[in-house]
């Protein structure tokens, strides 16, 4: 009776909760039994756990340090509940750390902001919790402390952290729960911490590491946790990996795992090796006869866990050696290890491709898969010396009746196709086509599938040997859209691979698309509504084949498209109505939507002016597509208003009323990187559309784009796009820009100046990509003031304009494009302003005539000729270039 009566209490009140204010709620999570409110956030009830949510959110806002005090008290709590305690640890974690960079910074700034004390004891409550029996628990523990280390460790504080942690290693004697926790705590920490911070530590956690390896430790759990932390912790190695006897001892514990008893740890083991070939490639040699001997014993015998690793392995070698190929400077460091082996490698690697599991879809990840993705990467890597033995095992099984060797044959046949020399394959291709074509109509599901697969490949890297038996190949292709979704989907692929081998007609009368083009829209549109399309990504895989055949189409191909536009039109507007029940109706809408915005898109850009009977009903419906909350629809429908502005030009001024108040908020949209991009790519094509009608948009326009601009958290990579952006405004409203020159040309001088770590090849790409849209942000504003005769509100900036040119010829890391707009926007200002004596003097400066001979030296015919027009421009003007 009591129990149920504290059921009904329970029941009675819930409701209340949910309409208390902030400041009551939190009172609840500090007076009431915290455990309960942990329970109920996992409560099945809906009721139950969002009143427990919001008890939590609004402790956490009144007080953190209540917060953390609290939770730490239930994480260290014995008497808990495992459940509560380990929610208690989550709900730490996540107050340390977020996804997005601005939620993880206000996250750091508020711990950092606590007083020492209470930072003393959450960590003291910490460590004490690795002591538990509870495993779950101790995990939790050691996945805050990491976090609080991310924190704390690059600030140089919780400097004794390393230390307290090797005692507790060096004193939990036989205890493998401490063990266990105090590994897997220094896993996370290493883990966590990237660059140098951990480097004066590396030797202690190694150290700790390396005596939790001991294969002969009675507790497998231990040794796991070891290898896991080594594996984590192998980043940060470097100094132990030059020292030859440091790396000999790693080298040793690691290889000695692979052949623990336990098959948990030889995974791990292995999964070391390949991180430690991705690292430490370099230093690899004295061992590799042991790696190849321990790694091929793996591939033949062992469990398909431990064999997909040691495959990973010499995949990681290829991606290494791939990398070496492609830099000529590090081309000296490339060991070959692939070639040198690949005579026991090539036949080892398609034996295992008949390892295939007798229910295996697209999905699955084993052995055999792993085989064929290695053999990609060694075509890649070796090139011409693949083929010879891979077609031995090719022509030996690719008709074997065992359907094991038979898709074993289809898939290495199909993995080599890129990386060899035309001279190598293409008759050998010519000669497959046929087979591989009977193949798509085998009995077993997965030999339609890889065959499908391959003949994709033929299509994309080896198209010309299609071209003989185009009619059979479209013809199968056809016919397997109707075969098993899988099948299917591999056939769109290949028919988008076909179609894009064969851009070049475009532009052309016909093409030899153009016999099937009618028959192969009319089966894809038909493949899209299929009962079961949403099986392999048959939906988008169709459309996608559909946008490719469009794209590629021929000038007599235009009515057929002009024909499918209402259909196209018709089912969007269908999505409209679609009955929303759930979730996944709801993502069944937006994914469509996306398809049809975009199969639209492409439609649009192919007839462009043909299209304009189309646009006020297509405009209509990317409206209403912005009702909806999906960012990836919003981009769709952004690239497909950008082609409507392209196809009306300035008849597109009847649409902006309408749609600058999407386009600004798009463009204000910078936590959604995509949607804000795709606003970006529209800008400049309604500015090149509109010309000076865009004119009464830009205030708010330029504003959005200056804050992005600003803005750090917004993504790097649509900086650039904004820049150049800039550009097209300025051409489109001439002297109209003058007004938005002094914050504009600010900004532009700012990010000119930006330097970055040159190390980093992902921040070499976006600093040229930056610089390369400064130089056209500069020249369409030069450009622009000078159609209206106001170039002379120019001069002050010719400075600021020509010092980007000068950090851009001191970068040995300046691409070729970031060269050419350099140079252009030289020759415009020497075009623009050379009559004025201070920019003829600024232009005589010795960078300005380096970077103009750099780019006549260049191999680059536009280049070249870029740098011949810029240097007449200034001998023109008096100045040798």
């Amino acid at each position: 009776a009591a129990s149920s009566a504290v059921g009904l209490r329970r029941r009675d009140t819930r409701k209340f909760y949910v309409k208390e204010s902030k400041e009551d709620l939190s009172i609840h999570f500090l007076t009431m039994e915290v455990t309960q409110i942990l329970l109920n956030c996992q409560n099945p009830d809906p009721q139950i756990r969002t009143a427990a949510e919001q008890q939590i959110n609004a402790a956490r806002e009144a007080s953190l340090l209540n917060f953390f005090t609290i939770l730490c008290g239930e994480l260290a709590d014995e008497s808990k509940p495992s459940q509560s305690r380990s929610l208690a640890g989550l709900l730490l974690k996540n107050a340390l750390d977020a996804r997005e960079e601005h939620r993880k910074e206000q996250l750091v700034a508020q711990w950092i902001g606590i007083d020492p004390e209470t930072k003393t004891r959450v960590r003291h409550v910490l460590l004490q919790t690795l002591h538990t029996a509870d495993l779950n628990v101790a995990t939790a523990a050691a996945q805050v402390i990491s976090k609080v280390a991310a924190i704390e460790v690059p600030r140089h504080e919780w400097n004794d952290l390393i230390a307290q942690l090797m005692e507790k290693m060096n004193n939990a004697g036989d205890n493998a729960a401490i063990q266990i926790a105090t590994l897997k705590t220094l896993g996370f920490i290493c883990e966590e911490i990237s660059g140098g911070a951990l480097c004066d530590h590396a030797n202690a956690i190694l150290t700790a590491i390396v005596k939790g390896m001991d294969k002969d430790n009675a507790n497998k759990n231990v040794t796991l946790t070891a290898i896991t932390a080594l594996n984590n912790a192998l980043e940060f190695a470097s100094a132990n990996f030059e020292n030859e006897s440091e790396r000999n001892f790693i080298m040793h514990v690691v290889c000695e795992n692979t052949q623990n008893v336990d098959q948990n740890c030889r995974v791990a083991a292995y999964q070391c090796l390949v991180k430690i070939a991705s690292l430490y490639y370099e230093k690899l040699a004295q061992y590799m006869q042991v790696l190849f001997e321990l790694t091929f014993k793996a591939i033949k015998e062992e469990p398909d866990e431990v064999a997909q690793q040691a495959v990973e392995f010499w995949s990681t070698l290829c991606d290494e050696e791939i990398d070496l190929q492609a830099y000529e400077e590090e081309s000296s460091q490339n060991q070959h290890y692939v070639r040198g082996a690949s005579q026991f490698l090539l036949p080892l690697l398609t034996e295992t491709l008949a390892k295939q599991e007798e229910d295996q879809d697209e999905d699955s990840w084993n052995v055999s898969t792993a085989a064929g993705t290695c053999l990609v990467l060694v075509a890649n890597c070796i090139q011409d010396a693949v083929v010879e033995p891979v077609m031995k095992f090719v022509l030996e099984h690719i008709r074997n009746a065992n359907w094991h060797y038979r898709e074993a044959a289809t898939m290495a046949f199909g993995s080599i196709l890129e990386g060899p020399s035309d001279e190598a394959l293409h008759s050998v291709v010519e000669q497959a086509i046929p087979v591989i074509l009977l193949h798509m109509k085998d009995p077993v599901v997965l030999v339609k599938d890889t065959a499908a697969w391959t003949l994709g490949r033929i299509c994309e890297f080896r198209a010309t040997a299609v071209q003989n038996g185009l009619p059979q190949v479209v013809q199968t292709l056809l016919e397997s859209l109707q075969d098993e979704p899988r099948v299917a989907g591999n056939s769109c692929w290949a028919i988008s691979n076909l179609c894009e081998s064969l851009s070049d007609y475009e532009a052309e009368a016909s093409s030899p698309i153009s016999p099937f083009f009618n028959t192969l829209c009319e089966v894809l549109l038909k493949t899209t509504l299929r009962d079961d399309v949403e099986e392999s990504n048959l939906r988008t895989a169709s459309y996608e084949a559909l946008n490719a055949v469009i794209r590629c189409g021929a000038m007599d191909s235009y009515p057929t498209i002009a024909q499918i536009c209402p259909v196209i039109l018709e089912r969007l507007q269908g999505t409209f109505s679609m009955q929303i029940v759930s979730i996944d109706d709801k993502e069944q809408q937006s994914e469509l939507q996306g398809l049809l915005c975009g199969c639209l898109q492409v439609m649009l850009q192919k007839l462009g002016s043909d299209m304009a009977q189309f646009t006020d009903q297509a405009m209509g419906l990317f409206l209403q597509v912005f009702q909806s909350r999906n960012a990836a629809v919003h981009e769709e429908a952004l690239m497909a208003i950008g082609e409507v502005a392209n196809a009306v030009e300035k008849d597109f001024m009847r649409y902006m009323p309408a749609f600058a108040p999407f386009l600004i908020g798009a463009l204000k949209n910078w936590e959604e990187a995509q949607v804000c991009a795709g606003a970006v790519g529209v800008v400049g094509d309604i500015s090149r559309a509109l010309e000076e009608g865009i004119a009464p948009y830009c205030d708010e326009i330029v504003q959005s784009l200056l804050e992005n601009l600003q803005n750090p958290r917004l993504n790097r990579d649509v900086k650039p796009p904004i820049l150049a952006c800039i550009g097209d405004i300025a051409l489109a409203l001439n002297g109209g820009f003058e007004k938005y020159c002094p914050a504009t040309m600010q900004v532009l001088a700012q990010a000119a100046q930006t330097q970055v770590d040159m190390e980093d090849y992902d921040l070499v790409d976006f600093i040229n990509a930056l610089r390369e849209s400064v130089f056209e942000a500069y020249t369409g504003i030069l450009q622009g003031m000078k159609a209206s005769q106001r170039e002379q509100h120019m001069l002050p900036y010719a400075e600021s304009m020509l010092q980007a040119v000068a950090i851009s010829f001191a970068d040995n890391n300046r691409f070729e494009n970031v060269l050419r707009a350099a140079v252009a926007l030289v020759g415009d200002i020497g075009a623009t302003l050379a009559s004025h004596p201070n920019v003829r003097s600024a232009l005589q400066q010795p960078f300005v005539s380096g970077i103009v001979r750099a780019a006549r030296a260049s191999s680059n015919q536009s280049t070249k000729e870029t740098a011949e027009w810029t240097a007449s421009v200034l001998s023109t003007a008096g100045i040798q270039a």
